[in-house]
Protein backbone atom coordinates (compact mmCIF):
# COMPACT_ATOMS: atom_id res chain seq x y z
CA UNK A 1 0.00 0.00 0.00
CA UNK A 2 1.35 3.72 -0.67
CA UNK A 3 2.43 5.58 2.03
CA UNK A 4 -0.05 8.14 3.84
CA UNK A 5 0.41 11.48 2.74
CA UNK A 6 0.40 14.71 4.76
CA UNK A 7 -2.07 17.28 4.29
CA UNK A 8 0.36 20.26 3.48
CA UNK A 9 3.75 20.26 2.11
CA UNK A 10 3.85 23.83 3.70
CA UNK A 11 3.82 22.51 6.92
CA UNK A 12 6.07 20.05 9.00
CA UNK A 13 3.76 18.79 12.16
CA UNK A 14 2.74 14.98 11.09
CA UNK A 15 -1.24 15.19 10.45
CA UNK A 16 -3.09 12.53 12.49
CA UNK A 17 -2.88 10.06 9.45
CA UNK A 18 0.54 9.69 10.46
CA UNK A 19 -0.13 7.12 13.38
CA UNK A 20 -0.88 4.27 11.07
CA UNK A 21 2.59 5.31 9.33
CA UNK A 22 4.68 4.75 12.27
CA UNK A 23 4.72 2.21 14.14
CA UNK A 24 2.92 2.07 17.78
CA UNK A 25 4.01 1.81 20.93
CA UNK A 26 2.79 -1.71 22.33
CA UNK A 27 3.14 -2.12 26.11
CA UNK A 28 1.17 -5.28 25.52
CA UNK A 29 4.62 -7.20 24.19
CA UNK A 30 6.31 -6.76 27.57
CA UNK A 31 6.11 -10.17 29.23
CA UNK A 32 3.41 -10.62 31.99
CA UNK A 33 4.33 -13.39 34.22
CA UNK A 34 7.81 -15.00 33.76
CA UNK A 35 9.48 -17.60 35.84
CA UNK A 36 12.89 -17.13 34.48
CA UNK A 37 13.02 -13.96 35.89
CA UNK A 38 11.86 -14.85 39.03
CA UNK A 39 14.52 -17.74 39.38
CA UNK A 40 16.92 -15.31 38.80
CA UNK A 41 15.89 -12.87 41.09
CA UNK A 42 15.90 -15.85 43.63
CA UNK A 43 19.23 -16.29 42.65
CA UNK A 44 20.21 -13.08 43.06
CA UNK A 45 18.73 -12.67 46.39
CA UNK A 46 20.76 -15.85 47.39
CA UNK A 47 24.00 -14.45 46.65
CA UNK A 48 23.56 -10.85 47.76
CA UNK A 49 22.43 -12.07 51.06
CA UNK A 50 25.45 -14.41 51.44
CA UNK A 51 27.50 -11.13 50.87
CA UNK A 52 25.14 -9.13 53.35
CA UNK A 53 25.69 -11.55 55.96
CA UNK A 54 29.53 -12.25 55.77
CA UNK A 55 30.96 -8.76 55.13
CA UNK A 56 31.72 -6.52 57.58
CA UNK A 57 30.21 -3.58 57.86
CA UNK A 58 32.38 -0.94 56.21
CA UNK A 59 34.64 -3.35 54.55
CA UNK A 60 32.69 -3.38 51.32
CA UNK A 61 34.83 -0.65 49.17
CA UNK A 62 33.83 3.09 50.48
CA UNK A 63 31.68 1.97 52.33
CA UNK A 64 31.72 4.35 55.21
CA UNK A 65 31.99 6.74 53.31
CA UNK A 66 28.46 6.72 51.43
CA UNK A 67 27.36 6.14 54.69
CA UNK A 68 28.77 9.01 56.00
CA UNK A 69 27.11 11.22 53.12
CA UNK A 70 23.45 9.88 54.64
CA UNK A 71 24.50 10.88 57.79
CA UNK A 72 25.04 14.28 56.57
CA UNK A 73 21.82 14.83 55.11
CA UNK A 74 19.73 12.60 57.36
CA UNK A 75 20.98 14.80 60.49
CA UNK A 76 19.36 18.09 58.37
CA UNK A 77 22.89 19.16 56.87
CA UNK A 78 21.37 19.47 53.88
CA UNK A 79 23.45 18.62 50.87
CA UNK A 80 27.49 18.71 50.92
CA UNK A 81 29.34 21.65 49.89
CA UNK A 82 32.55 20.77 48.41
CA UNK A 83 34.78 24.16 49.63
CA UNK A 84 38.63 24.18 50.42
CA UNK A 85 38.31 23.73 54.44
CA UNK A 86 34.42 22.21 53.93
CA UNK A 87 32.44 19.07 52.42
CA UNK A 88 32.70 15.24 53.69
CA UNK A 89 34.64 12.61 52.07
CA UNK A 90 32.14 11.47 48.67
CA UNK A 91 30.03 14.69 48.76
CA UNK A 92 30.77 15.27 45.39
CA UNK A 93 29.11 12.86 44.36
CA UNK A 94 25.02 13.48 43.21
CA UNK A 95 22.55 13.13 45.72
CA UNK A 96 19.79 10.72 44.80
CA UNK A 97 21.19 7.07 46.57
CA UNK A 98 22.16 9.15 49.67
CA UNK A 99 18.49 11.58 50.13
CA UNK A 100 16.99 8.32 49.40
CA UNK A 101 18.16 6.71 51.90
CA UNK A 102 18.30 8.99 54.39
CA UNK A 103 14.81 9.53 53.67
CA UNK A 104 14.69 5.23 54.46
CA UNK A 105 16.78 5.53 57.86
CA UNK A 106 15.72 8.59 59.32
CA UNK A 107 19.48 9.19 60.87
CA UNK A 108 22.32 7.24 60.55
CA UNK A 109 25.27 6.85 63.61
CA UNK A 110 28.69 8.14 63.23
CA UNK A 111 30.22 5.47 61.18
CA UNK A 112 34.01 6.50 62.26
CA UNK A 113 37.11 7.37 59.68
CA UNK A 114 38.49 3.84 59.39
CA UNK A 115 37.93 2.21 56.08
CA UNK A 116 39.18 -1.19 57.53
CA UNK A 117 36.93 -0.97 60.90
CA UNK A 118 37.41 -2.36 64.04
CA UNK A 119 34.90 -5.18 64.45
CA UNK A 120 32.79 -6.41 68.27
CA UNK A 121 30.61 -8.74 69.23
CA UNK A 122 27.87 -5.73 68.83
CA UNK A 123 28.07 -6.12 65.45
CA UNK A 124 26.16 -9.46 65.32
CA UNK A 125 22.82 -10.81 64.46
CA UNK A 126 20.35 -9.38 65.38
CA UNK A 127 21.54 -6.25 64.47
CA UNK A 128 21.47 -2.81 66.17
CA UNK A 129 22.97 0.78 66.51
CA UNK A 130 25.37 1.24 64.12
CA UNK A 131 25.41 -2.30 62.48
CA UNK A 132 21.39 -2.31 62.06
CA UNK A 133 21.81 1.05 60.04
CA UNK A 134 24.35 -0.29 57.64
CA UNK A 135 22.50 -3.71 56.91
CA UNK A 136 19.26 -1.28 56.61
CA UNK A 137 21.13 0.31 53.73
CA UNK A 138 22.80 -2.75 52.32
CA UNK A 139 19.40 -3.93 51.63
CA UNK A 140 18.35 -0.69 50.13
CA UNK A 141 20.62 -1.33 48.06
CA UNK A 142 19.77 -4.18 47.06
CA UNK A 143 16.60 -3.19 45.74
CA UNK A 144 17.90 -1.57 43.34
CA UNK A 145 19.70 -5.14 42.56
CA UNK A 146 16.75 -6.38 42.03
CA UNK A 147 15.62 -3.18 39.80
CA UNK A 148 19.08 -3.22 37.42
CA UNK A 149 18.23 -7.31 36.52
CA UNK A 150 14.09 -6.27 35.58
CA UNK A 151 15.48 -3.94 33.27
CA UNK A 152 18.40 -6.59 31.40
CA UNK A 153 15.61 -9.24 31.81
CA UNK A 154 13.38 -6.77 29.47
CA UNK A 155 16.11 -5.66 27.39
CA UNK A 156 17.32 -9.55 26.61
CA UNK A 157 13.53 -10.59 26.18
CA UNK A 158 12.79 -7.78 23.61
CA UNK A 159 15.78 -7.65 21.89
CA UNK A 160 15.10 -11.22 20.60
CA UNK A 161 11.21 -11.44 21.01
CA UNK A 162 9.63 -11.24 17.50
CA UNK A 163 13.24 -12.13 15.63
CA UNK A 164 14.38 -14.25 12.62
CA UNK A 165 16.42 -16.63 13.61
CA UNK A 166 19.58 -16.78 12.22
CA UNK A 167 20.70 -20.64 13.30
CA UNK A 168 17.57 -22.34 12.44
CA UNK A 169 17.43 -25.22 10.85
CA UNK A 170 16.18 -25.17 6.32
CA UNK A 171 12.64 -24.98 6.29
CA UNK A 172 12.13 -23.89 10.04
CA UNK A 173 13.06 -20.21 9.66
CA UNK A 174 11.13 -17.75 11.08
CA UNK A 175 10.63 -15.34 13.75
CA UNK A 176 11.66 -16.63 17.69
CA UNK A 177 8.71 -17.54 19.31
CA UNK A 178 7.84 -15.73 22.64
CA UNK A 179 8.98 -19.25 24.56
CA UNK A 180 12.61 -18.64 22.86
CA UNK A 181 12.91 -15.34 23.82
CA UNK A 182 12.17 -15.68 27.36
CA UNK A 183 14.42 -18.59 27.39
CA UNK A 184 17.18 -16.15 26.27
CA UNK A 185 16.33 -13.70 28.91
CA UNK A 186 16.56 -16.10 31.45
CA UNK A 187 19.91 -17.15 30.84
CA UNK A 188 20.74 -13.37 30.90
CA UNK A 189 19.17 -12.75 33.62
CA UNK A 190 20.41 -15.82 35.31
CA UNK A 191 24.40 -15.03 34.11
CA UNK A 192 24.17 -11.66 35.60
CA UNK A 193 22.94 -12.91 38.37
CA UNK A 194 25.93 -15.36 39.16
CA UNK A 195 27.87 -12.48 38.73
CA UNK A 196 30.16 -12.43 42.12
CA UNK A 197 31.36 -8.52 41.79
CA UNK A 198 27.41 -7.93 40.93
CA UNK A 199 26.27 -9.29 44.14
CA UNK A 200 28.87 -8.26 46.53
CA UNK A 201 28.33 -4.38 45.07
CA UNK A 202 24.54 -4.17 45.51
CA UNK A 203 25.08 -5.89 48.55
CA UNK A 204 26.72 -2.79 50.13
CA UNK A 205 26.21 0.79 51.11
CA UNK A 206 27.07 2.31 47.83
CA UNK A 207 25.71 4.67 45.16
CA UNK A 208 26.71 1.94 42.47
CA UNK A 209 23.87 -0.27 42.68
CA UNK A 210 21.53 3.03 41.92
CA UNK A 211 23.56 3.45 39.12
CA UNK A 212 23.24 -0.03 37.50
CA UNK A 213 19.58 0.27 38.06
CA UNK A 214 18.49 3.39 35.99
CA UNK A 215 21.25 2.65 33.28
CA UNK A 216 20.30 -0.72 32.36
CA UNK A 217 16.91 1.22 32.67
CA UNK A 218 18.15 3.59 29.73
CA UNK A 219 19.47 0.77 27.66
CA UNK A 220 15.67 -1.03 27.87
CA UNK A 221 14.21 2.15 26.75
CA UNK A 222 16.16 3.15 24.06
CA UNK A 223 15.96 -0.47 22.78
CA UNK A 224 12.10 0.17 23.01
CA UNK A 225 12.99 3.44 20.75
CA UNK A 226 14.89 2.17 18.55
CA UNK A 227 12.27 -0.95 18.21
CA UNK A 228 9.50 1.05 17.65
CA UNK A 229 10.19 4.34 16.32
CA UNK A 230 8.83 7.42 17.24
CA UNK A 231 4.93 8.20 17.26
CA UNK A 232 2.63 10.94 18.38
CA UNK A 233 2.64 10.18 22.26
CA UNK A 234 5.26 11.54 24.17
CA UNK A 235 5.29 9.06 26.60
CA UNK A 236 8.45 7.02 25.60
CA UNK A 237 10.43 10.65 24.95
CA UNK A 238 10.01 11.34 28.95
CA UNK A 239 9.79 7.98 30.34
CA UNK A 240 13.72 8.27 28.37
CA UNK A 241 14.50 11.37 29.59
CA UNK A 242 13.34 11.38 33.25
CA UNK A 243 15.44 7.87 33.10
CA UNK A 244 18.87 9.55 32.32
CA UNK A 245 18.37 12.05 34.62
CA UNK A 246 18.12 9.28 37.41
CA UNK A 247 20.95 7.70 36.08
CA UNK A 248 22.60 11.28 35.98
CA UNK A 249 21.45 12.08 39.55
CA UNK A 250 22.60 8.43 40.84
CA UNK A 251 26.45 8.68 39.86
CA UNK A 252 28.01 11.53 37.09
CA UNK A 253 29.77 8.36 35.19
CA UNK A 254 25.48 7.94 34.54
CA UNK A 255 25.79 10.95 32.10
CA UNK A 256 27.80 8.19 29.98
CA UNK A 257 24.88 6.61 29.36
CA UNK A 258 23.23 9.37 27.42
CA UNK A 259 25.30 8.47 24.15
CA UNK A 260 23.21 5.14 24.30
CA UNK A 261 19.91 7.52 24.24
CA UNK A 262 22.24 9.32 21.08
CA UNK A 263 22.72 6.11 19.29
CA UNK A 264 19.18 5.12 19.79
CA UNK A 265 17.95 7.77 18.20
CA UNK A 266 20.39 7.55 15.09
CA UNK A 267 19.37 4.40 14.17
CA UNK A 268 15.85 5.57 14.70
CA UNK A 269 16.47 8.03 12.23
CA UNK A 270 18.08 5.90 10.05
CA UNK A 271 15.04 3.47 9.93
CA UNK A 272 12.05 6.01 9.61
CA UNK A 273 14.13 8.19 7.14
CA UNK A 274 11.42 7.28 4.33
CA UNK A 275 8.48 8.05 6.78
CA UNK A 276 6.43 11.37 6.51
CA UNK A 277 7.05 13.27 9.56
CA UNK A 278 8.81 10.95 11.10
CA UNK A 279 12.02 13.81 11.15
CA UNK A 280 9.94 16.25 12.84
CA UNK A 281 8.67 13.65 15.35
CA UNK A 282 12.48 12.83 16.19
CA UNK A 283 13.00 16.58 16.82
CA UNK A 284 10.70 16.82 18.88
CA UNK A 285 11.08 13.67 21.07
CA UNK A 286 14.70 14.46 21.46
CA UNK A 287 14.37 17.38 22.76
CA UNK A 288 11.68 16.42 25.83
CA UNK A 289 14.44 13.91 26.23
CA UNK A 290 16.84 16.62 26.74
CA UNK A 291 14.33 18.75 28.78
CA UNK A 292 13.17 15.67 31.08
CA UNK A 293 16.89 14.62 31.68
CA UNK A 294 17.62 18.57 32.67
CA UNK A 295 14.50 18.69 34.68
CA UNK A 296 15.15 15.74 36.71
CA UNK A 297 19.41 16.51 37.32
CA UNK A 298 20.36 19.35 35.69
CA UNK A 299 19.28 21.88 38.77
CA UNK A 300 22.14 20.02 40.96
CA UNK A 301 25.00 20.04 38.57
CA UNK A 302 23.78 23.89 38.26
CA UNK A 303 24.25 23.90 42.01
CA UNK A 304 27.75 23.17 41.49
CA UNK A 305 28.90 24.70 38.44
Amino acid sequence: SNPPILPSSKSSIPSASLRTSLPAFQPSSLPAFQPGLLAALALYLCLALAYFFIVPIFEAPDEWTHTGHIKHIAEGQGLPVMLPGQGIWGGQQPPLYYALGALIIGYALDPGNKNNYLHGPDESFPYRGLALTVHVLRLYSMGFGLLGLVFMYLTAYELMNGRVSSWASPGTEGPLTDHQARWFATVVALFVACQPMYAFITASVANEPANIAFCAGVVWLAQRYVRYGPSPGWGRAVALGGMLGLAALSKMTGLSVGLVAVLAFLIAALSTRKQPGAAWLLWRDGAIVALSCLLVAGWWYWRNY
